[in-house]
């Protein structure tokens, strides 16, 4: 993929591995390998994806924190990391979940 001023600026592109960039997307117009294309990223999935990724796990461990801190400070870091923990299977389960709803699916919209 090439970035765009489009892409408005995410960074999503950084998270690949380098000289990668690429996504997975709907092919309605049946776009072969080598084919210039424009992708549409749904509204919701870059509302809902960043709020679940980085705003559950960092609400667990705040919650971990605050009642872990009703004891002792040792529980209190115990239970951050575990909630912590506890998140990232709630954000897998989010993925799996994502992955399969078309409302968060990319999807190619124009061939170029």
């Amino acid at each position: 993929m090439v970035k765009e001023g489009k892409c408005g600026g995410c960074s999503a592109c950084q998270l690949l591995a380098p000289g990668r960039h690429g996504l997975t997307a709907q092919n309605p117009l049946g776009a072969k390998v080598g084919d210039q294309v424009e992708v549409e990223i749904t509204a919701e999935a870059n509302r809902l994806i960043p709020l679940v990724v980085f705003g559950v796990p960092t609400l667990a461990f705040i919650a971990g924190l605050i009642v872990g801190s009703r004891f002792s400070e040792l529980l209190s870091v115990v239970l951050a990391l575990g909630f912590l923990g506890l998140s990232f299977g709630l954000v897998r389960w989010f993925d799996r979940y994502a992955a399969c709803r078309a409302s968060f699916q990319s999807r190619i919209v124009a061939l170029r």
